[in-house]
């Protein structure tokens, strides 16, 4: 006889789904967030020089500001939060 095959409870099924949706989540957005820095970088653009995080809360604000139009530096300096 063949031995049969473990099966995991169900609730460890689910944890187990949820954490390889979550990992395909986390993974798309690095993605989209590299897209973005790069389409920005070619544009010739260098917010990831001055913002840590482009899709970061500063990072956010300039995007927003430079979409409406806005090409003053120090404007856009002045969106900066935090340290």
């Amino acid at each position: 006889m063949v031995k049969a095959s473990f099966i995991p409870p169900s609730e460890s099924r689910e944890l187990r789904e949820l954490g390889r949706y979550r990992q395909t989540w986390v993974t798309e957005h690095t993605a989209v967030a590299k897209r973005i820095a790069k389409l920005i970088e070619s544009a010739n653009l260098k917010l990831g020089q001055v913002a840590s995080e482009v899709l970061g809360l500063s990072g956010r604000l300039r995007l927003r500001a430079l979409a409406a139009g806005e090409t003053n530096a120090e404007t856009l300096a002045e969106l900066a939060q935090g340290k």
